[in-house]
């Protein structure tokens, strides 16, 4: 991770410190009809990635989709074009893909081994923002730890 990735992780806890837990929820990427927007005037939830938009527009952005099987909003990188949270984590943040992503931005079984894999502490599917954003931190300390070794 270079001082680049830290600086936006430690932005991205920064809003979700402030983020009301009613528009957050740790399972979805974005749930909604709307668009999420900053002024939170929207009727949109979302998780750590689904708030990246808002925190980094430059970066990434929302796309409404609509397919024969699924409907709704996703959020796309803009320069890769990738859509799955755990390649967006990968361009922004640039955490490993499954092991960290899972870490920090999933909250089933596969985020809850990695989190003890790595160090930080268990957040189950109910977790608030705050709590993403204490992980966030630690992760970012750890980190930070490691690399003056």
């Amino acid at each position: 991770m270079n001082y680049v990735h830290k600086k936006r992780l430690l932005k991205l806890a920064d809003f979700l410190d402030k983020l009301p837990p009613e528009k957050f929820d740790f399972d979805k990427i974005v749930y909604g009809s709307e668009l999420p927007n900053k002024t939170l005037s929207c009727g949109s939830v979302g998780c750590a990635i689904g708030w990246c938009p808002v925190v980094f527009p430059r970066l990434v952005m929302y796309e409404q989709y609509d397919t024969d099987s699924d409907s709704g909003i996703r959020v796309k990188h803009r320069i890769s074009g990738y859509d799955n949270y755990r390649y967006i984590a990968r361009e922004l943040f640039g955490v490993n893909p499954h092991r960290e992503a899972f870490a920090l931005f999933s909250p089933g079984w596969d985020g809850d081994m990695e989190r003890e894999v790595l160090g930080l502490p268990d957040i189950g599917s109910d977790a608030t923002p705050k709590q993403v954003a204490k992980n966030i931190r630690k992760f970012v300390a750890i980190k930070t730890k490691k690399a003056k070794k």
